[in-house]
């Protein structure tokens, strides 16, 4: 009977190191995040080449900011390279904001100014050339060097600053839906005669990581299923996204030696 108990505990052992360890396998490095334990974060992922995941800090938008996911991702960036600044301050001490557009009426440029207030439901958004100019007053003389991108690839991306640990600034949409048809679009003219189409589903994020099937994002709109900062989304629909918002994308690349 003793000899017949040991090999059921054995058997049990082994049954449990099974699928304990299956549970655990995916496709990030091997190991799926949705079954990580919480004291694991996205940098103790032991990741295979091209499989990089940057650990920034996340900042829930709906907290105070219903339409601010530009600022806020801005923030996680500085954040991510300890630059004490919260939302607020960055929003009013360097973010240039207009009024809110009249669709089919008139309305500022985007390119410009934030149209609105990203703390108001009433507010709309902006593009990079905006967050740009917040970032160059914010970050003068520090050292750090702001590069605004328009037409560049996410695979782009992820070669030159994802694969050095720098994290990215990316225009897409909410969910990264197809919102290319003609209900997603408002239309304005600025006082200036220019016509903007601007994409009601418009969404900025961050770009942390990739592998070969899909890119990693900190969503100020949603944090991971298991409470992770960063999110999933299929590279095909991630790509389409991007491309409906003109590949717009931000980097912050750190002081190099002597540059400080």
């Amino acid at each position: 009977m003793k000899r017949i108990m040991n090999i059921l505990l054995l058997l049990g052992v082994v049954a449990a190191a099974f699928f304990g360890g299956f549970a655990i396998t995916g496709a990030i490095g091997g190991i799926d995040a949705v079954n990580l334990p919480e004291d694991i974060r996205p940098d103790d992922i032991n990741t295979e080449e091209g499989d990089e995941i940057i650990d920034v800090p996340y900042i829930y938008q709906k907290h105070g900011f219903p339409n601010g996911c530009e600022p806020v991702s801005a923030v996680m960036i500085l954040w991510h390279y300890g630059i004490d600044i919260d939302v607020n301050e960055f929003v009013d001490g360097y973010l240039s904001m207009g009024p809110i557009p009249k669709v089919d009426g008139e309305g500022p440029d985007p390119s410009e100014i934030f149209c609105g207030d990203p703390r108001e439901k009433s507010g709309w958004g902006c593009y990079a050339p905006v967050i740009t100019d917040a970032l160059t007053k914010l970050l003068d003389g520090s050292g750090y060097t702001v590069e605004e991108h328009h037409g560049m690839t996410l695979q782009a991306l992820c070669e030159e600053y994802i694969d050095e640990g720098i994290p990215v600034m990316v225009w897409a949409t909410v969910d990264m839906i197809d919102s290319s048809g003609e209900k997603y679009l408002a239309r304005w003219t600025t006082p200036e005669g220019k016509e903007i189409v601007y994409n009601r589903k418009l969404h900025c994020l961050v770009l942390v990581g990739y592998d070969e099937e899909n890119y990693y994002f900190n969503d100020s709109l949603k944090r991971g299923k298991d409470g992770s900062s960063y999110v999933v989304y299929p590279k095909e629909k991630t790509e389409k996204a991007y491309r409906l918002l003109d590949r717009q994308a931000i980097a912050i690349s750190p002081p190099q030696n002597g540059d400080v």
